[in-house]
């Protein structure tokens, strides 16, 4: 087990300081099909996923690697987690290490630990699901795929106005590179 590094502090002030996983289900007639996502609480953008038909480890070390590809994050990065046998598996836990990622845990019993994941799950259920019935799995993966890619869910953030995740990412990214030019101009002069 982690220790709880997160301590429900889920507004970390940068992009990919704290990200957060966790796994879900949907209903089809073949079964269940299993989720895991990585959330990255600075913006709340879902930065990797996978699907499958089990809930195994290699169905969370999936998704931590498509959102450490797409990212490739600094050291430090802390991914917070409930206390799920995927996770707390030396399986993932090396995959963590090989990353340079720390390893973060919900303490026991205490679902609201992971709250933005969980809250997550249920807006991309609500989306999904709500009034349709999916014959095949591969049915409920592209019903999550096109809604993921659609700018599911959107947060609030202090100073802005509801925003998509990615548009909340983009932004300050941009502010990022603004600030960046405006203190070259004022340490070398104007930037023509």
């Amino acid at each position: 087990m982690a220790p709880d590094l997160v301590q429900r502090r889920f507004n970390p002030l940068e992009p990919n300081q704290v990200w957060s996983g966790d796994i879900t289900y949907l209903p089809t007639d073949e079964g269940w099909l299993y989720l895991a996502g990585v959330l990255d609480l600075h913006s709340r953008q879902l930065v990797g996923w996978s699907m499958k038909a089990n809930m195994q480890t290699d169905l969370v070390k999936d998704a931590l690697a498509m959102a450490w590809f797409r990212r490739r994050p600094a050291l430090g990065l802390i991914f917070h987690s409930d206390r799920g046998g995927q996770y707390c598996g030396h399986e993932f836990r090396d995959a963590l290490g090989q990353w340079n990622i720390r390893s973060s845990m919900s303490r026991k019993g205490k679902c609201w630990d992971n709250a933005p994941t969980e809250s997550f799950w249920g807006r991309l259920k609500a989306a999904c699901i709500h009034g349709q019935k999916f014959a095949t799995r591969r049915q409920a993966m592209d019903a999550v795929r096109f809604k993921a890619s659609n700018k599911l869910g959107q947060i609030h953030r202090a100073g802005c106005t509801w925003l998509y995740p990615s548009t909340f990412f983009k932004r300050f990214s941009l502010g990022r590179l603004v600030a960046f030019f405006e203190a070259l101009e004022l340490q070398f002069g104007p930037i023509s």
